[in-house]
C-alpha cells in the first residue's frame, strides 16, 4: 500500500499537469485495482465532471493520450533516470492544432523536472516551444545536412552536420 501511495504521488501531478496544460479542465488520476491477486495501475481522466473513465476508455482522443503517454515517461525518466534526457519520436503525433500547448507542457514540464528532451516532430507548432530549433534536410542518397535555425545562444548557426546513412 505505502508502495502505491508513494508512486501515485510521485507520478499522478506530471501526468496531471500535463493533462491540464494541453486540455484546460482535464485532470487524470492514478488508481491501482486489485484483479486476481495483483494490482494494476489505471490512468483515471476527468474531463471535469467528475471522472469519466480510464484512458482506455478515452483512446478517441489521441492528443489526450499523446499528452499521457508523454506525461508518464517524463515522470518515470525524472524518477528513474540517471542521465535525465528523453528522445521524443513523433511523440504528440496526434495533437493537432494543441500543438503549442504541448510545446508548452514539454518546456516547462523539463524545465521544472532538469530533464532534457530531444524531439522529432513534423508539426510546425512545437517550433515556438523549442529551446533550439534544427532544421533537417536529405541532401541525397543517404546523407541529410541539419542547420540551426533557432538558438538561445545565438540567431542563426551555420550548417552544424552533416548525416550519413540514414
Amino acid at each position: 500500500d505505502a508502495g502505491r501511495a508513494a508512486i501515485k504521488t510521485a507520478v499522478e501531478p506530471i501526468l496531471s499537469h500535463g493533462c491540464q496544460t494541453v486540455f484546460p479542465g482535464v485532470t487524470c488520476s492514478l488508481e491501482f485495482p486489485e484483479r486476481r491477486g495483483l494490482y494494476d495501475a489505471e490512468i483515471m481522466i476527468d474531463e471535469g465532471g467528475g471522472v469519466s473513465g480510464n484512458l482506455q476508455e478515452n483512446m478517441e482522443s489521441g492528443g489526450l493520450c499523446d499528452t499521457v503517454s508523454a506525461s508518464g515517461l517524463l515522470a518515470y525518466v525524472y524518477h528513474e533516470s540517471p542521465a535525465k534526457c528523453v528522445i521524443l519520436d513523433e511523440k504528440f503525433k496526434f495533437i493537432g492544432d494543441l500543438a503549442g500547448r504541448a510545446g508548452e507542457f514539454l518546456r516547462e514540464s523539463c524545465y521544472r523536472l532538469g530533464v532534457q528532451a530531444i524531439m522529432v516532430t513534423h508539426n510546425p507548432g512545437f517550433a515556438v516551444a523549442a529551446h533550439t530549433l534544427y532544421e533537417i534536410e536529405r541532401t541525397g542518397t543517404g546523407s541529410a545536412s541539419a542547420t540551426c535555425v533557432r538558438s538561445a545562444f545565438q540567431e542563426r548557426a551555420p550548417l552544424v552536420a552533416e548525416v550519413v546513412e540514414l
